[in-house]
């Protein structure tokens, strides 16, 4: 189940960096969040089952021997991911104050045209 962990938060960061449309990132990154949160609620059952069957030293030196250099490369992958998503909203954010920098210089220096909405009045 450690393994399909790796897997997914390794298809998250694939994700992540690829940066398909908003659309496509949404449902397959929602997608993998749901299998992550099965696969995790999996896991804590298992560990918290084994824990009570053989004993809680005997499961710490399994996990420590087994499960956590993966347990460490699965948090490697997260990191990283948060990395990416972290640096692309600081290019988003720099990327929405240019633009409204921009509209008011447009405004400011430019021909402004006031737009008015035209109604028609249907009872007269």
């Amino acid at each position: 189940m450690y393994r399909q962990l790796h897997r997914i938060s390794g298809e998250q960061k694939t994700l992540i960096e690829d940066m398909l449309d908003a659309e496509t990132f949404a449902d397959r990154f929602g997608g993998l969040v749901v299998e992550w949160n099965n696969v995790q609620s999996a896991v804590m059952e298992l560990e918290d089952r084994l824990r009570r069957e053989v004993g809680t030293e005997t499961f710490s030196r399994h996990y420590e021997s087994e499960i956590l250099p993966l347990a460490r490369q699965i948090h490697a992958t997260m990191v990283q991911a948060e990395e990416q998503i972290k640096q692309g909203i600081a290019r988003t954010g720099v990327s929405i104050h240019n633009l409204q920098y921009y509209r008011n210089v447009r405004h400011a220096y430019a021909e402004y045209e006031d737009h008015q909405a035209i109604f028609f009045d249907e009872k007269k």
